[in-house]
Order: C-alpha cells, then structure tokens, then sequence
C-alpha cells in the first residue's frame, strides 16, 4: 500500500469513527471532521492522484468513512450526524482555502512566487468545491442508506447553507491564486514580473504547515520559543 493510499484510508478510518461515536456531544462530530479535514488538506503531497484533485479525494474518503459509521446509529441520530459531517467537511475545506490563501499571500509579500503547476492544482481545488459539498448532501444520504423522507433535499439544501458559509474564504483565495506572479520564463519576460521561484509542492508544503501550526496554537500545542 503506497503512502497516499495509507493516508486515505486512515482519513476514512477516523471519520467512520467519528461518525460511529454514540457518546458524541452535539456540535462534537462537526468539529472533529473539520480538523480531520484540515489535517487531510495539510498532508504533504496533496497534488492530484489518479484524476481526482486533493479536495476531491478528502472530500470522498471523509463521505466514505461517515457513511458507514452513520451505518450504526438510530435514523434520528443519523441525520444529525449526517449535517454535522457536511458542516465539519464544509469547514475544514474553508480553513484549506484560507490557508491557501495565506500561504499566496506572504510568498507574494516576500517577492516569491509558487510554481504554475501548484497554483493551478490549487486553482482548480478551489473551484470544485462549491459543486463537491452541493454534491455531498445527496451522496451521503444515498450512502448512509437514510431512509427518512426527503432526506437527499434537506442535505443537499443544508450542503448549500454550507458553503455559503465558507464562501469568503473561497473566493478570497481564488482572487489570490489568479493574480499570483506568474513563474515561467516566458511569462516573466512578457509582462516585466520577476520573482524568486519556489519549487513543486511548496505551495501545498507550506499552506499543510499554516494549517498545522492553527490546529496546534487551537489545541494549546506550541512549538518551544513561540512566545505568547
């Protein structure tokens, strides 16, 4: 099993997990989803894997894990776990594109620029997830095997609300992302722009460590020295 693979698979685990946790408080499930989301976003390495965007794959194997935990509980208790998943994924997919966002942000402040590639994967992340938690409200109720009625709309309406919560943090990253230095060559030479070019991957490498370093400064962990 590759590494990816290893990671995918653990991102399913724990949301099953999570889902399956009778003991959850309310409002527990939804955060635990978010960070388990965020931690995903955070893996180095999150580049596009056998056609599927990195956002693409976290959002699956989270629905995937959530479903079959949702599998064990009550249907009053399902629905409830099931908004909180699409509440926790819809989060932790706008602490991603905040720290996008960020990450483009003081690489541009600094005169640096991420490679082409990079900002394009991140591009095209950013742009599928309004259609990716849409989509999810009727994939996991499909999928957990709700038999409720009307449960498919009501999710997928509540997948909407989602989004339009994170909105702002979405778009402000793809404004970031589309008016990024460009980094080629050519590029720079027609339009005047120069900048320190960063390697493949450090976009996602350095967004995964201003994600990690929020979740430790949230859970009280702070690296020796970091002051306050």
């Amino acid at each position: 099993m590759s590494n990816h693979d290893e990671q995918n698979h653990d991102t399913q685990a724990q949301a099953e997990t999570i889902a399956s946790d009778t003991t959850a408080d309310a409002g527990d499930v939804r955060r635990r989803i978010s960070d388990l989301v965020a931690s995903a976003a955070a893996t180095p390495g999150r580049a596009i894997e056998g056609g599927a965007s990195a956002v693409q794959r976290v959002t699956r194997e989270v629905l995937e894990g959530a479903s079959k935990g949702a599998h064990k509980l009550s249907d009053e208790r399902k629905d409830s776990v099931m908004a909180e998943t699409l509440e926790g994924l819809g989060e932790g997919l706008g602490k991603a594109a905040h720290a996008t966002q960020l990450a483009l942000e003081e690489a541009r402040a600094r005169g640096e620029s991420f490679a082409k590639d990079d900002v394009k994967a991140a591009i095209d992340d950013l742009r599928v997830i309004e259609d990716l938690l849409k989509d999810s409200g009727a994939r996991l109720a499909k999928a957990a095997g709700s038999n409720a009625k009307g449960a498919a709309s009501d999710l997928t309406h509540h997948a909407g609300r989602v989004f339009e919560s994170i909105r702002p943090a979405v778009e402000g990253a793809l404004r970031e992302a589309m008016r990024h230095p460009v980094t080629t060559a050519t590029d720079a030479a027609a339009t005047g722009v120069s900048a320190a070019r960063l390697g493949l991957g450090a976009l996602f490498d350095t967004a995964g460590g201003i994600l990690t370093s929020a979740g430790d400064a949230i859970s009280g962990k702070k690296k020796d020295g970091s002051g306050s």
